[in-house]
């Protein structure tokens, strides 16, 4: 039990530490909460996020792994399934995008607000272009659900959410296009 603590500690420090961009502060004490309790999945989960943040691709492949590790311990957890998918996604290849569908799915499923995995979705099941159908529907989805989130919020114009709803509508106009 004072192991499992100590875990939890150092996972806390570790996301103080990457709470203020200090990465390799935040690895270090991600590494020893691994050290310290290999069972606790944010241990891998964060120290993953940081790897994929320093921007070294030589650290892609163990991020991979231990997004993989997490999910083995919790196959359905929607941050460590959206995670791993925008690594799969980012490698371009057809394999990796079918990978990254089915954990945006994943993601989806037990987060049905969160727009980003909506957005993403489409964004792989479009650039896969044997599921249209379901790519628009995502779009549809990321779409409603900002814009009834800037609609409760009363937020009149925002410059980033108004790109971001415009690559959206784009990905889905080009998505309907096709199949015409």
């Amino acid at each position: 039990a004072q192991e499992s603590g100590s875990a939890a500690t150092l996972l806390e420090e570790g996301n103080e530490a990457y709470g203020s961009g200090d990465l390799s502060a935040a690895a270090d004490l991600y590494e020893s909460c691994l050290d310290a309790d290999p069972s606790l999945q944010y241990c891998a989960v964060n120290l993953a996020s940081v790897l994929v943040d320093t921007g070294d691709p030589k650290h892609l492949p163990r991020a991979e792994t231990l997004y993989r590790s997490a999910l083995l311990v919790d196959p359905d957890d929607p941050d460590t399934s959206f995670n791993l998918a925008m690594l799969l996604q980012d490698q371009k290849t057809e394999e990796a995008t079918a990978g990254a569908a089915r954990l945006y799915q994943v993601s989806v499923e037990r987060e049905p607000q969160r727009w980003d995995g909506w957005a993403n979705l489409a964004a792989a099941l479009s650039e896969m272009g044997t599921r249209p159908l379901e790519a628009v529907h995502a779009y549809e989805r990321s779409i409603l659900i900002i814009e009834q989130a800037a609609e409760e919020s009363g937020e009149g114009e925002n410059a980033e959410r108004d790109r971001y709803l415009s690559k959206l509508y784009y990905g889905y106009e080009t998505t309907i296009a096709m199949r015409t």
